[in-house]
């Protein structure tokens, strides 16, 4: 179950996420995986010093990471590319390839800029920028956000 947090505003651009990947890619060798009987891979990837890409994906987690490494090709070949726009594309030109069932992937594509903290929020659909997103399971997203308290200050001060 893949839960990814991120947040980009003036003060601050951040991901969290777990790293259990999907059934999916247990089909190789051994049924049991080598962490506590499950497989790990990252979902979070840091392109470079600004840019960092996270994907959740119930049946494509190589569709996913095919998007994300020709993502990271064209930060290589041109530092000013729009990488969100590059992302978007490749996902759009991949749901037109895939024959009967389409890949179920979205993507957090965060880019740290001059001008400020960007972060995008891809899916199937089309693309859209926010200030807070989160991909992955909701139910897991509701259970984290029930955690959340408002701040309360020390009981106590000693001057």
């Amino acid at each position: 179950m893949t839960l990814i947090v991120a947040v980009a505003n003036d003060d601050i651009g951040f991901m969290v996420g777990d790293t259990v990947l999907t059934p999916l890619l247990q089909v190789r060798g051994n049924p049991v995986g080598p962490v506590n009987g499950e497989f790990h891979g990252l979902k979070i990837q840091i392109l470079d010093g600004k840019t960092a890409i996270a994907f959740a994906s119930s049946n494509a987690s190589n569709t996913a990471l095919n998007i994300i490494a020709n993502a990271q090709r064209e930060i290589q070949e041109n530092a000013q590319s729009n990488i969100i726009e590059n992302v978007v594309e490749n996902f759009k030109k991949r749901l037109a390839s895939s024959g009967g069932e389409k890949p179920d992937c979205e993507f957090l594509v965060l880019r740290l800029e001059a001008d400020g903290k960007r972060l995008a929020h891809i899916t199937a659909t089309g693309s859209r920028f926010c200030e807070r997103a989160y991909i992955g399971d909701a139910a897991q997203y509701a259970r984290m956000t029930k955690l959340r308290k408002p701040f309360e200050g020390p009981r106590e001060q000693q001057v």
